[in-house]
């Protein structure tokens, strides 16, 4: 399939719908194939729009991010060309610095066209963006005057804005600056500015000015994938040290073409990996390049093996389970530089199995917790108090007929593997958030034998 996205952002080929029924209890057989990262794909894109050239960027995952921001490239009067799971972009004909307010409201990664489009005008507003509601701020809302203090430091001037959006405006350019991104750390050394602090700063680094000095630099792949991606384009990028770049900015980057790779996605590798205690045989995860999402995710399978769950990692699979019940409980810390705050959820999840109380403290996201209460529906016996779940296991898995809602996307996908647990019929509504994260979360788990219908 090949579209070209014009007007509005295109299909999804997996649309999703909002209530389903689930009658658990059934055990799943089978293998499955993972997308692209979708932490990587937000911020490659908007590398490739950084330069003039045509970049070609494989394996983008089929949810909602990927023609929504393909069409707000289009909308500003670039190009850009979906064909299959391949995105090629040209950001030339960009000529306006106003993003679309619906389809940056769709989406969390627009943010990240902001030093794209601040390099090239000279200032940008960008309305209020979406994603999933677990920041501190009125309504759930994620902040952002992290981003508008990172790009202060490379001398523009901004503000945030009541719609949970933000302005800024630089006179002469962006100038390259030293930053030490620990200063976005809060006191435990994690939080949920670290990871986007980085990615503007780099953004802003290779269209800046002069050199600039990055230290203590969010190490994952979200931000590591798009280095590549910007040497090719023509950006001096060294890492001298771990967790430092040095990065020789330049303000009219030249019109060659690049390209990347997407690695799978890390939280869709964790989601099966969950998954695999309702396979009795045990369940295959394929992917090119899985040995690195394996790489990035070290603390994360760690956790894993600590539970008991058997993991055989190759180049290109993953091979989990099937793994001793019940579980053992676990100590997890979900931090910057460790176990993704995405995971959690599915790492309660597999706890809520274990003989004997697990915790899980998130340093991330304080509102990472909304799965809690729907779990506790099911029968699972949890608290949750000062950043942190104790879930004292092991669950039963036998409360059917409740109806479930899911206020989030990690929380979807968390509560419709917990509904494949337990014997009976679940109804679960909340589920379109699936389509910000998984290109056929659904489809997969019915091919493997669930019982899952559209209330």
């Amino acid at each position: 399939m090949s579209y070209r996205v014009t007007h509005q952002p295109a299909p999804v080929p997996t649309a999703v719908p909002d209530e389903l029924t689930v009658r658990g209890g059934r055990p799943l057989h089978g293998s499955v194939t993972t997308s692209g990262f979708k932490h990587s794909l937000v911020t490659t894109v908007a590398a490739a729009c950084l330069g003039q050239g045509t970049a070609r960027i494989d394996n983008c995952p089929m949810i909602a991010e990927t023609p929504t921001l393909a069409a707000l490239v289009e909308r500003m009067g670039g190009s850009a060309l979906l064909t299959g799971t391949t995105l090629t972009l040209n950001a030339s004909g960009i000529a306006t610095n106003s993003l679309d307010p619906e389809l940056s409201a769709a989406i969390h990664g627009s943010v990240y066209l902001a030093p794209m489009l601040l390099a090239r005008f000279g200032s940008v507003t960008v309305p209020g963006t979406g994603g999933c509601r677990i920041g501190d701020g009125s309504q759930g809302r994620r902040p952002v005057s992290h981003y508008v203090d990172v790009l202060g430091r490379f001398g523009a001037r901004g503000r945030t804005l009541d719609d949970g959006g933000f302005t800024v405006a630089v006179t002469g350019g962006l100038r390259a600056c030293a930053i030490d991104l620990a200063d976005y750390w809060t006191p435990l050394g994690s939080g949920p500015y670290h990871s986007g602090a980085t990615k503007v700063a780099v953004l802003a680094a290779a269209v800046a000015r002069g050199t600039t000095v990055l230290d203590h630099v969010y190490g994952k792949p979200d931000v590591l994938d798009m280095l590549p991606l910007l040497r090719q384009a023509g950006v001096g990028i060294e890492e001298p040290a771990p967790g430092r770049l040095v990065v020789q900015g330049l303000p009219d980057l030249p019109a060659g073409a690049s390209r990347a790779v997407l690695p799978p996605d890390l939280i869709e590798v964790v989601t099966w990996c969950c998954a695999s205690v309702l396979c009795p045989e045990g369940l295959t995860v394929h992917g090119a390049g899985m040995d690195r999402a394996v790489r990035a995710l070290a603390p994360e399978l760690r956790v894993l093996r600590d539970l008991g769950v058997p993991l055989e990692a190759g180049t290109d699979t993953l091979t989990v389970g099937p793994g001793r019940t019940p579980l053992a409980p676990v100590d997890v810390l979900v931090a910057a530089d460790g176990v993704f705050s995405d995971s959690h959820p599915f790492i309660a999840l597999l706890a809520s199995l274990a003989e004997g109380t697990s915790r899980i403290r998130d340093t991330v996201w304080a509102n990472r917790f909304g799965y809690a209460d729907q779990l506790a529906e099911l029968g699972v016996k949890l608290d949750v108090r000062d950043g942190a779940v104790s879930l004292h296991g092991p669950w039963s898995a036998a409360v059917p007929g409740r109806r479930l809602l899911a206020g989030d996307l990690r929380a979807a996908a968390v509560l419709l593997l917990a509904a494949l647990h337990v014997p009976g019929t679940t109804h679960l509504a909340g589920v379109g958030h699936l389509a910000r994260g998984y290109a056929d979360l659904v489809g997969q788990l019915v091919r493997l034998g669930a019982d899952i219908t559209e209330a």
